[in-house]
């Protein structure tokens, strides 16, 4: 039987991450190294942790976003051209600027 009283169990290998008290923290258990990140303080909510990225997770998101520019121009190479490429990229970079000036989707920490 399940937390709901349902009598269905989780499927197999599912670890329930909620319990009726909320959420359960299970990102302690990660080696964040292993991914190239490590927890801080959050100096504005002593409630929660910051992660930052380590130099191996700095090295892994420079090759990421390499291997994605590269597979990226792959793909559009032949649907777009140099001028239509150049416009959306622009468009993006502002885009971008805006929801940084805005802070949107920002760390809040």
């Amino acid at each position: 039987m399940d937390e709901n009283g349902s009598g269905e169990a989780p499927p197999t290998g599912i670890v329930p991450v909620c319990s009726q008290g909320g959420v359960v923290s299970h990102d302690d258990h990660l080696d964040l190294e292993a991914f190239g990140a490590r927890r801080s303080p959050n100096p504005a909510d002593r409630r929660s942790s910051l992660l930052d990225l380590t130099a191996d997770g700095l090295r892994l998101v420079d090759a990421a976003e390499a291997t994605f520019t590269e597979r990226t121009a792959e793909l559009i190479a032949d649907v777009l051209t140099a001028g239509q490429i150049s416009a959306a990229a622009k468009v993006l970079a502002l885009l971008r600027a805006q929801l940084e000036q805005d802070q949107i989707g920002m760390p809040t920490g």
